[in-house]
């Protein structure tokens, strides 16, 4: 809703269209000698006559009422305005964190994907070369050697080092870090597991696997650098809404209503005031003997100042009507 604009001064509200209040129109002409002894135009001062009026105290009252209900309107709308801010700014939180364990849960069980499948190739491997020999050896050369908390440790720096915009020294940290467990992996596998191999079969297991865990550490960098690249960001529901605020459209058609309600208060009393205001102006020129009566100094033209005539006018006929009421 256009928030309304408050109510001004008395004399703004009922006098905007300040002009002339009376006026005769084909009126006889009086004998030249009459017409320069005394003026044929009024003056009112339209603020005093206004204040004068048996109801503008009531209409103050109203304009008083009108302001203050405008005042706790914007008031109330800016609170509203507020919380909504405040839990927007709760739920982006919330959102963001959800949405940075959810791509650490994808990047991790993508990996894990990629690192059996690279397993599997790497235990079909040992075993061709194990079975050539007479001794079946236990199949231990895998690329995983990693524990639990190892292999956590290895995702978040990996998308720590793709996603966050870290600096030199932090980089280098990082990266020495994910050289320090990569390198763990070479080491898992078991020695003794190797023996009676040639040396040909022994570059061979070893060469295959230095393969795998380059690919793997690709791989694991493109599905990093894709989570961070991806234009619609995981959509997580975190069930977070907005509370403690009413409805808008009811809330708005609600003070709408209520201020109108206002408004046509003050315009029927404002046009009651002025109505009597107009009929008194013509008694005052009628009795005076005026064609008009200005609510302002008109240029070039003389007139006799009525201000207190009408104001009489004005508190008599309240007087009276009053009285036989």
């Amino acid at each position: 809703m256009k928030i309304p604009v408050k109510a001004g001064a008395m004399i703004l509200c009922l006098c905007a269209a300040a002009g002339i209040l009376f006026a005769v129109h084909n009126r006889q002409p009086e004998p030249e000698s009459v017409q320069t002894a005394k003026p044929v135009y009024g003056f009112v001062d339209m603020e005093t006559v206004v204040k004068a009026h048996p109801r503008y105290s009531e209409y103050f009252q109203l304009e008083t009422e009108y302001n203050h209900m405008l005042d706790s309107y914007k008031s109330e709308q800016q609170h509203f305005i507020s919380i909504a801010t405040n839990q927007e700014k709760i739920n982006r939180a919330i959102q963001s964190e959800a949405v940075a364990q959810a791509d650490k849960d994808e990047y991790m069980s993508r990996v894990k994907v990629k690192e059996d499948e690279l397993n599997r190739n790497l235990q079909n491997l040992y075993k061709k070369i194990s079975d050539s020999h007479k001794t079946q050896q236990v199949a231990t050369g895998t690329l995983t050697g990693l524990s639990e908390a190892d292999s956590n440790e290895l995702a978040n720096l990996q998308l720590r080092l793709t996603v966050l915009d870290l600096s030199s020294k932090e980089k280098a940290e990082t990266m020495q870090r994910i050289g320090q467990l990569l390198n763990s992996r070479y080491e898992s596998g078991d020695k003794e597991s190797m023996q009676g191999w040639s040396k040909e079969e022994i570059e061979q297991m070893t060469s295959a696997k230095a393969k795998a865990m380059t690919e793997l550490d690709t791989y694991a960098k493109s599905v990093a650098e894709e989570i961070k690249n991806r234009k619609t960001p995981s959509k997580v529901n975190t069930q977070a809404g907005v509370t403690g605020l009413p409805d808008a459209d009811k809330w708005n058609a609600a003070w709408e209503k209520k201020i109108k309600a206002k408004q046509a208060q003050m315009a029927a009393l404002k046009s009651d005031m002025m109505n009597d205001i107009r009929k008194d102006a013509a008694k005052v020129a009628q009795k005076k003997g005026l064609k008009m009566i200005f609510t302002r100094c008109v240029a070039n033209v003389s007139g006799e100042d009525v201000t207190g005539d009408l104001v009489n006018t004005l508190i008599s006929d309240s007087y009276w009507e009053v009285s036989y009421k």
